[in-house]
């Protein structure tokens, strides 16, 4: 039609895949300063094994444990000595991080009830057909 150029459709090679889970991987696993590469890796979370997912959350869980550890331990002398206003920032990382850890908790939850089953890469549906993106799903609910 017209003067359009020739269509180009391209398909994941396998280096891309191999690059594709190992980063999924780590940007589930580590928690960072900044949740934008987190929220992108959750958003595709379901073209993993619910089983590894499960798994790599378990492992920020554990990083968060440590975080949220160091960060009520050096919180509590300071707050005899420094007024909260001095101490907000810290506080809210606290605050925030202890939100995540329960978060993940029942994402990690909900993930182990779901039956095992994992989705193509080039999937364009959600699980079961469905429409994706529905919502958060609430602990208790299997994914």
């Amino acid at each position: 039609m017209g003067n359009r150029p020739e269509r180009t459709v391209y398909r994941l090679t396998d280096d891309g895949r191999r690059e594709f889970f190992l980063r999924m991987n780590n940007l589930l696993s580590t928690p960072g300063g900044e949740h934008g590469g987190f929220s992108a890796a959750m958003s595709f979370i379901a073209h993993l094994d619910p089983h590894s997912a499960a798994e790599t959350l378990r492992l920020r869980a554990v990083a968060l444990e440590g975080r949220i550890a160091r960060l009520a331990a050096e919180a509590e002398p300071a707050e005899q000595h420094v007024q909260r206003v001095s101490l907000l920032e810290s506080e809210h990382l606290l605050t925030v991080s202890r939100a995540e850890l329960d978060w993940i908790r029942g994402v990690i939850a909900d993930l182990r009830c779901r039956p095992c089953r994992s989705i193509s890469v080039t999937s364009r549906s959600a699980p079961g057909g469905g429409r994706p993106g529905r919502g958060p799903r609430r602990s208790g609910r299997c994914l």
